[in-house]
C-alpha cells in the first residue's frame, strides 16, 4: 500500500472513533 493510501485509512479511523 502507497504511504498515501495509509495516511487516508489512519484519517478515516480516526473519524470513526
Amino acid at each position: 500500500m502507497k504511504k498515501e493510501e495509509e495516511d487516508l485509512l489512519k484519517d478515516k479511523e480516526e473519524k470513526d472513533k
